[in-house]
This record gives C-alpha cells, structure tokens and sequence, in this order.
C-alpha cells in the first residue's frame, strides 16, 4: 500500500497532462484558453470565472480568442476542476501549475498576460478583504496574495510575513492554513525561502515541538541570530530560542574548528555510529494489557481548539439548519459530545481538515462508543429477569457470555514526527494500537499538520471502522457471525430519517465511481467502506475526487455515517447476545 501511494504521487504530473490533453479533446483549444486563466487564482467562484471571460477575449497581439460563455460552466464542472464547497472551486495543484506553465510558454500569453490577470484579481478581491464573514475575508487575502507573488513577490513576501508575525502561537489551526498557502507559493517566493521555514518551524512550535522548531529555524537565523524576511522582523519565542542557541554555538563551533574534529572524527567514527544508532533507533509503543486503556478521556478543553466542545449545534455559529450536512454534524455534537468549535465560535466547514484532526476525532469517537458499548452490555444483562442477581453478577463476573477472549491490540513504531508532547499524541496511541500505523505513517512521517485528502479519508475511516469489530466481537459474542444484510435492514425508518442531504451521492458499489480504479492506493479501503459497512462516497456525476483535501463538513458527514453503521452492529450484536442468554 505505501508503494502504490508512492506511485500514485509520482504520477500525479502525469495524470495533470492526461487531464489537460482530454479537456483540450473533449471541449477545443478556446476552452484551454480560457483554463490558463482560471488557473491564476488559488479558487474560482462561477462570478470570478465568468468576468476572466468577459475581460480577458483577446490575446495579447489582439486577436480575438473565441471563447463561447458556456466555457465558463463548462470549465467548472470538468476533470480540471473541483468543486470544495457551496460555489467554489478548485484545481489539482498540479493541474494548475501544468496550465500555468503552458501559459507562460505560448508566446500569445506569456507571463505578461498571467500579470494582467494577477492585476485584474487585485481589483476583484478589494472590496471582500475587509468582510466580516471570515471565510470571504481570508479567501479574498489569498487570493491577493497569490496575485502579488507574480507582480510583486517583495509586498508578497511582506504582507505574508506581517501576518504570521502578527500571529499568536496558540493559533494553531492559522498557522496550519497559511503554511499551507505560502507552500503553493513556494516557486515564486523561491528567493524568500526563509519565510517557508519559518511558518514551518512555527507550526511545529504552535504543536508542542520546541526543538523540532528549532532545527528548523536555526538554519535560516541571520548573524544575529534573528529571522528578518522583506524587511520584517519575525518573532521567535524564548522556548525556540533556548533550544536553537546550543544549536548555533555548537554549528559555529564545527565551522571554526572542522579541521581538527575531522581528524578526531576518523578516531571515533565507530563509537559514534554506535551511539548514533542507539539514540536514533525507532521507538516502537508497546499495546496496554486490557482493552479498556485504549479510549482516551475527552479533555474539558481542547488543547488545539481551547475551547469545550460543543453541546448543541446551534453553538457553531457558521452552521444552519439548510446547511446540508447539518443534521450530521448535530449528531456528532448532540449524540457523541467530539466536535470543539473553533475560538470564535465557528465550524469552518469549507476549510480542509488535517490528518491529526481526523486521528483525534477517530479516537473521541472509539471512546465515546466503546463506554456506551461496556453500558450497554452491562444493561442487557441486569435486564434479564429470568435470572437471579447473583446469577447475573456471576455471568458479569465470569464473562461467561456475551464476551470472548481480549482482542489483539498492536505494537507499532513512533513516526519520527511524532512527539509524546503533541496535542494529538494519545488520539494517535489510541489509533495506533488499535489499526497499527503502516497507513497513518508513510515513510515514516505522520504529518499530522498536513490536510487530509479524500483518499486518505477513506483509508483512514474504513481501518478505523475495521479496527473496532475486534472490540466489539470481545464484548458480544459471535459478532462476526452475524448477517450483513440483516444488520443493514435493521431499523429502515431510523436508517432513512437520519441520512443527509449533503451532495454526496449514495454509491452501492465502488466500481460505480468513474475516476476510481482497482489500481488507485486508496480503492480496497474505498471499497470496504462503500460496499461492507455502506458508508455513502462519491458526488452525484459519479466521482470520488481522491486526491482532493477533505473538508470538515465532509469528514463530518462520513463519520456519522460510519459511526451509526457502527452502532448497528453493536445494537444487532447485542440483539443476538440477549436473545442467547434468555433461557
């Protein structure tokens, strides 16, 4: 499986020409035309694509270009195009660097005609900087910041690091996001490097990680031990520096004196290779003895979002009753208590959510089912008249019943960018003992920071779904004996009330999606989720869109979904462990 999401992201520049050379096939040079615009903005609204049509109907010599007006819906429903919430789109980072190279290279265009467009979006996005909706807000200062990294990369530069500077260390989920976006910038800001590194080292910082922090920004510290980017002095916390200030000393130290320690190395090579061995092994975390160790407690406040979670989904003041994934995230607020809202009260449903986001909520939710589940069970049985109390405590006691043998947790090796001091670290234990991490740690990194994409979502889901039925088979008896089908049908009108009207289509099989195929990394995972547990996936033109971050009304939305399949096994199960133990 990590091979094949290896090959998977070395071909992603492949399958961006694929794309492209089938758009161009399907809807004519125009069309492309009017897609090396489209790909200057970070997104595109139906409005914004619409006036790059009316404005931009010429090359640069003058010659009309011919775009009809249906290239613009045309475009925004096409395999170069995502559609990432209520009419807004997205291209394939690939994708678009793709058109933006070929824009560059037709000699009707050129860079000249991406600093027109770059012009025009600055125009576009004025009046939206100062919104007091937050999304339209930090949407519009995207995008202007990614049309200064053609015109100006200097005020880019700038602006971008004024913001972080600006940033508190607390916020976690900003850091996240704005690394995140000058990351696509990366190629244009190339002479700001610095600046990359150092939302970098903040993130990890904003984390727990001090010292991870520190290697980081130690490497872009000018002769006064400082970071200055386009004439804006970056902050550094005192906990940064008391980290990377041996870090200096001892790299200035080696530069003064590399060739005596060269002679002194070729003496002590062996002993260091063997102390370097054994301070740099693997560390790998050892399973707890019972299975009840493994839920984690549910914090009061949540060291990522500070806040309490959510009691009534009327708290999230970014949520409404018409949104379409509203009735999903009520019961993941209202039934299961696991959704923090952010400091200000919001949701973000549109803003990507991260792998470490998706581990803590997985590990909230075993907690919370895996407590109603012990309940349960020790509900079931106190229920069973037939039978004297002490016949009922010994059953309890003995387990006699009802029960199997402790399901095997797993031992798994740490990632080398996990730390016991991350926010995250017990909702990756928990998670981690339960599935094993051979998918959560690719090449040994977890990334926790870096937004989950919705293959990954289904990978993640679907092992967490398969590494709970061990637990419930040790509690109910025979679990895996049970009907698929009959668990389905369990319950019908429950089943019908409770699903959404989010547009996302339900998919009986896998092999109904267009854009998945048995060589995708992600497709037995996918199809364990669709097709075992009846999880919904898939949009309604009948594509998944794999490599596309996840948002957090999505997660939402599939989670409750896996987690009511979930809670229908358990309800069949015990079902079935009651009507065995009735004389």
């Amino acid at each position: 499986m990590v091979q094949s999401q290896v090959n998977f992201l070395e071909t992603s520049s492949n399958k961006a020409t694929e794309r492209i050379t089938y758009f161009r096939h399907r809807y004519g040079e125009a069309h492309l035309q009017l897609a090396y615009h489209a790909a200057v903005p970070l997104a595109l609204t139906p409005n914004l694509l619409y006036r790059l049509w009316a404005d931009f109907q010429w090359d640069l010599n003058g010659v009309d270009l011919h775009v009809p007006w249906v290239a613009v819906t045309d475009l925004l429903f096409s395999c170069l195009c995502d559609e990432v919430g209520y009419e807004i789109y997205e291209m394939d980072e690939s994708t678009r660097q793709e058109l933006l190279s070929r824009c560059k290279q037709d000699s009707r265009f050129g860079k000249h005609r991406i600093q027109e467009v770059s012009n025009f979006l600055l125009t576009y996005v004025q009046s939206q900087l100062n919104s007091p909706d937050i999304d339209i807000s930090d949407f519009a200062k995207a995008q202007r910041w990614t049309a200064l990294t053609y015109l100006d990369p200097r005020q880019a530069a700038r602006e971008l690091a004024s913001t972080l500077a600006n940033l508190g260390a607390e916020e976690l989920p900003e850091w996240i996001r704005l690394t995140s976006v000058i990351e696509t910038f990366a190629e244009e800001l190339s002479e700001y490097k610095s600046l990359l590194v150092y939302a970098r080292g903040m993130r990890d910082f904003a984390q727990g990680d001090a010292k991870g922090a520190a290697k980081l920004l130690t490497a872009v510290l000018d002769e006064n031990n400082r970071i200055k980017v386009a004439g804006v002095n970056l902050p550094i916390p005192e906990q940064i520096r008391a980290n990377f200030s041996r870090l200096s000393l001892a790299a200035n130290f080696l530069k003064k004196y590399r060739q005596v320690i060269g002679n002194f190395l070729i003496v002590i090579a062996p002993l260091t290779s063997l102390v370097y061995f054994l301070a740099t092994r693997p560390q790998v975390i050892q399973p707890p003895d019972s299975i009840n160790e493994v839920a984690v407690a549910l914090p009061e406040i949540h060291p990522l979002y500070q806040t309490s979670p959510a009691t009534n989904v009327n708290q999230l003041r970014d949520v409404s009753p018409g949104d379409s994934y509203y009735s999903d995230l009520r019961n993941l607020v209202e039934t299961y208590g696991i959704i923090y809202p952010y400091e200000d009260g919001t949701f973000r449903p549109n803003r990507a959510m991260t792998r470490a986001e998706l581990v803590d909520l997985e590990a909230k939710a075993l907690t919370v089912i895996f407590k109603g589940l012990e309940a349960t069970i020790q509900e079931q049985i106190e229920l069973t008249k037939q039978m004297t109390e002490e016949e009922i405590n010994q059953l309890a006691q003995n387990n006699q019943v009802c029960t199997s043998t402790e399901p095997s947790l797993r031992s798994f090796t740490l990632p080398d960018d996990v730390k016991k001091d991350n926010w995250y670290y017990k909702s990756y234990e928990s998670i981690g003992w339960l599935t094993g991490n051979d998918y959560l740690a690719f090449g040994g990194k977890f990334e926790g920071a870096r937004s989950v994409i919705r293959g990954e979502m289904a990978v993640f889901v679907a092992r967490f779904l398969a590494g709970f039925e061990p637990i419930v088979a040790s509690r109910v008896q025979r679990i895996s004996e049970l009907n698929q089908q009959s668990l389905y049908n369990l319950n019908d009108n429950q089943i019908i009330a409770s699903s959404s009207s989010y547009p996302i289509a339900q998919t009986p099989s896998v092999g109904s999606l267009r854009d998945v195929s048995p060589g995708d990394w992600y497709y037995e995972d996918l199809r364990e989720l669709v097709e075992k547990y009846g999880s919904e996936a898939g949009y309604h033109d009948r594509t998944y869109r794999g490599n596309r971050d996840a948002t957090r009304a999505e997660v939402a939305v599939l989670l409750n979904k896996s987690l009511g399949q979930l809670e229908r096994f358990i309800a069949a199960s015990v079902a079935d462990c009651r009507a065995r133990i009735v004389p």
